[in-house]
């Protein structure tokens, strides 16, 4: 996604995503892409300890690699041997595997953690690190993914923006009910988008009623 600043070429790719993987995955992403990241289950020292062995370097090479870099999920990601491994699971199944460590040995979680990055690509690895460390951006805004979402659906975008505001969980709220015609189960929680047209009136030009 970061890979062109086209809008159109990047609300196909949303267009494309969005019709083609399971609909539990659809809201895993939508979750991602509104702010709502999955808890971090490995602290950073751990992470960047296991990647720097995993990339088999001096502790000092990775961390100048970082600095130039700038981002430790890319830094991983590049420094690790090449792989033509090739990972099939869900951005569901792997979330929710990330979720399991909660109560896993800081051994298990090791081993789960070397095994996760040798059966994936370097391509695969950035992705998952992203979702791992908890920094996961991409270069496409909100509004570009309610466009998306609209294009596939014929809501209105103001109708999907009240819908995904508020609190919710991609566990238990379904990608059916975001994209129904009617919200059945409409949540009064969710603030609802302002509304500009109202905000922007011009303001009254006579200066005694403002003084009232």
């Amino acid at each position: 996604m970061t890979r062109t600043n086209k809008t159109n070429e990047k609300v196909k790719v949303l267009k494309d995503y969005f019709n083609t993987v399971p609909d539990t995955d659809k809201m895993h992403m939508l979750a991602l892409f509104t702010g709502r990241r999955a808890k971090r289950q490995i602290n950073s020292t751990l992470v960047r300890n296991w990647a720097i062995e995993a990339s088999h370097i001096p502790a000092w090479l990775f961390e100048e690699s970082y600095h130039v870099v700038g981002d430790l999920a890319e830094t991983m990601a590049l420094l690790m041997p090449q792989s033509d491994a090739s990972s099939s699971k869900t951005l569901t199944e792997w979330i929710a595997e990330i979720n399991a460590l909660n109560d896993k040995t800081e051994e298990r979680k090791k081993e789960w953690l070397m095994d996760s990055w040798a059966m994936l690509d370097s391509q695969e690895r950035f992705v998952f690190n992203k979702l791992l460390t908890g920094s996961f951006r991409v270069g496409v805004s909100q509004n570009l993914v309610i466009k998306a979402l609209a294009d596939i659906s014929g809501l209105e975008p103001a109708v999907l923006t009240h819908r995904i505001m508020g609190s919710w969980l991609p566990e238990t709220y379904q990608f059916s009910q975001l994209m129904a015609e009617q919200d059945a189960e409409a949540n009064i929680s969710r603030p609802y988008p302002f509304s500009w047209p109202i905000l922007s009136r011009k303001r009254p030009k006579n200066k005694k009623l403002l003084l009232k």
